[in-house]
């Protein structure tokens, strides 16, 4: 967050800065998380996609795609309150 808040006074500098859309950074990096996994299914069958991610698909990717997700939504409540 220093580094955030770093860059978003370097850019006030310059420019006005809406704050309002640092609400939707926690919940788009969820989305990511998701968009990436689907990235890789859909284009799973090509080879270069089973060499790159061998461990997608496995019962351990899921499981910490789900950890990952799971502290996502805990970074976006804690940012609502």
């Amino acid at each position: 967050i220093k580094n955030r808040d770093k860059i978003i006074d370097a850019y006030l500098e310059i420019r006005e800065f809406d704050e309002r859309t640092l609400k939707v950074i926690e919940p788009l990096r969820g989305l990511r998380l998701i968009y990436f996994s689907a990235w890789i299914g859909q284009r799973w069958e090509d080879g270069a996609f089973k060499l790159a991610f061998p461990h997608f698909g496995t019962e351990k990717y899921w499981q910490e795609q789900l950890e990952h997700l799971s502290f996502q939504l805990e970074r976006i409540k804690v940012l609502e309150k």
